[in-house]
């Protein structure tokens, strides 16, 4: 398993006072103990020297990050999507290796609850097979798999189903979006552990609110919610292949009224217990 940190990135971490906010950004993850974070082509793109400076950046401080290829993947227009595909593979060709690229990062688009004239959920699913299919397998085969990660707008089974009908897509399971679609959290992560490249591993306390028909979600450190955080890396850890190459990325949302680097100090206290309580020890 590898640790890594997404946010959100508190006053307290004193990055946005930076001259430079990426470099803070960069820094502060390295500082800390994570080995990667995520990252928009765009801004390498904007110019030659600022991707020179961020490839120095990250290969100074041994990061690797998390990108996302700006493809439509759940789009009906497959000549836009061609041309979207060939621009990230154009991308990764000039700038992965520099950028230490580990892992293609995607979302779906839209929601599973769509009612016409929007496409439905089996047709979403269908379109994203289609579009999805041949680049993931080069993908794969280039050591930089697509993922798709459940925003809390697909059921986990949903994404289970692309997976199984083309192979080479695999899952950025978030354990605590689960809730934001009103699914369990273990029973998810069972069905999505043999396809699991990554995932944003955060936790939630959670009550519900039947006044306002809502389920609330609220910020926690690490192993202090509800989310079964340790249960969850349990079966990650014993149903996942290649789980040593997990990019696990937190994204820690502290308590009320709780201090950010209080709360990283706290999460790494719960994640080290349990990696030697359950494997020994994890890069």
């Amino acid at each position: 398993m590898r640790w890594g940190f997404a946010g959100p990135y508190m006053g307290e971490y004193n990055i946005w006072q930076a001259k430079d906010t990426a470099k803070a950004t960069i820094d502060f993850v390295a500082d800390h103990g994570f080995t990667s974070l995520h990252l928009n082509f765009k801004e390498a793109r904007d110019s030659e020297e600022r991707f020179n400076q961020l490839a120095g950046w990250l290969q100074a401080r041994k990061l690797r990050t998390v990108v996302n290829g700006g493809v439509a993947w759940a789009s009906p227009d497959r000549d836009l999507v061609k041309r979207q595909v060939e621009g990230m593979f154009k991308d990764l060709d000039k700038m992965g290796a520099a950028l230490n690229v580990s892992l293609i990062h995607a979302g779906v688009g839209g929601h599973r609850f769509q009612r016409p004239p929007l496409p439905s959920c089996e047709q979403i699913i269908d379109n994203m097979v289609a579009n999805c299919a041949e680049p993931a397998i080069e993908l794969l085969r280039r050591g930089t798999p697509l993922c798709f990660e459940n925003h809390g707008d697909y059921y986990v089974s949903d994404l289970v189903k692309v997976c199984q009908r083309a192979p080479g897509v695999k899952m950025f399971l978030d354990t605590g979006n689960c809730y934001l679609i009103g699914e369990k959290t273990i029973p998810a992560a069972i069905e999505a552990a043999p396809f699991v490249v990554g995932g944003h591993f955060k936790d939630h306390k959670v009550h519900p609110d039947p006044g306002v028909l809502h389920f609330v979600l609220e910020g926690a450190s690490l192993g202090e919610g509800d989310v079964g955080l340790a249960e969850i890396f349990r079966i990650i850890r014993r149903d996942t292949p290649n789980f040593d190459k997990v990019e696990f990325i937190w994204e820690l949302v502290p308590g009320k009224d709780e201090n950010g680097l209080d709360a990283i100090e706290k999460s790494w206290a719960f994640c080290r217990k349990m990696e030697a309580e359950l494997t020994g020890g994890c890069k």
